[in-house]
């Protein structure tokens, strides 16, 4: 048996060889960049049809991003939310060539309304992990149809379980900015079958001793203040942002006499924090 066979001068690449190389990876390297920047370009197109007036510009839309792939899954879950159902069911369709592990889950939560199903729907979701971004603001406005308007079918007692799990959900799929925004929203409009509580909590380990974060919060905890149903745990967390709470130093003084003992003393010690910090 021969041994390894040693490289001689015949085996080196022929002069000029190396610069031909590199000059084909370069051209290659550059078809790839104008590829994609066409692919951007008939996204933005798309995008910018389906934000069109026209219903049927809309629908053309829709249809045409079947062959676009993965990158048009926004696009695609975002035209879902169609006010036309002939668009949204023009979108679903193309979701499924485009996105079919996606299109499977959701084309379940959109169009079969039962308990089991949706379970099975949102479990899917759950463990496609930030793969399930693209459908996050699809599943944002759902989670509050089924929460504030019962859409979908289920029964208030399947609602109270079912939300906190698209709560859940949407905490997994979303980017840094799109959680901040969805508790924002959240402790602003507070919906069904989701503790107030656990939204702040979130907000409040989001800000942390940041006094920029903290005096995003402020406006969102004033009515929880100054409004009609004074919150203890909102009059307390007022008092433990001190100085910044100073404009509802007013109506914490007002709460000494409100007949709820614990407003009233969450309200004195909070101005106290706020007074003297």
């Amino acid at each position: 048996m021969s041994g390894p066979r040693l490289l001689t001068h015949t085996d080196r690449p022929a002069e000029g060889d190396g610069v031909r190389w590199v000059f084909l990876v370069a051209v290659l390297a550059g078809l790839v960049a104008v590829a994609s920047a066409d692919d951007k370009d008939d996204l933005d197109k798309a995008a910018k049809s389906l934000a069109s007036k026209d219903k049927a510009t809309r629908l053309k839309a829709a249809q045409q991003l079947a062959s676009a792939g993965e990158p048009a899954s926004k696009l695609l879950c975002d035209a879902l939310l169609d006010k036309d159902a002939g668009v949204a069911k023009a979108a679903l369709a193309s979701l499924e060539k485009a996105n079919p592990k996606l299109y499977e889950p959701l084309n379940r939560l959109l169009n079969y309304p039962d308990g089991v199903n949706q379970t099975r729907a949102i479990k899917a979701l759950t463990e496609l992990g930030e793969d399930v971004r693209p459908a996050y603001r699809l599943l944002e406005v759902r989670m509050r149809e089924t929460a504030v308007l019962g859409k979908g079918g289920l029964s208030a007692e399947d609602r109270a379980d079912f939300v906190p799990k698209y709560f859940a959900m949407l905490k997994r799929a979303g980017d840094a900015k799109q959680l901040v925004e969805l508790h924002k929203s959240l402790a602003a409009k507070p919906i069904n079958y989701l503790r107030s509580q656990d939204v702040w909590s979130w907000l409040v380990e989001w800000a942390g001793d940041k006094e920029d974060r903290r005096k995003e919060l402020i406006p969102l905890i004033k009515p929880g203040v100054v409004g009609p149903m004074p919150s203890v745990h909102l009059i307390r967390l007022a008092g433990e942002y001190g100085p910044l709470s100073k404009e509802m130093l007013p109506a914490l003084k007002k709460l000494d006499f409100v007949q709820d003992e614990a407003v009233r003393q969450a309200a004195l010690e909070a101005v106290k924090k706020i007074e003297k910090p």
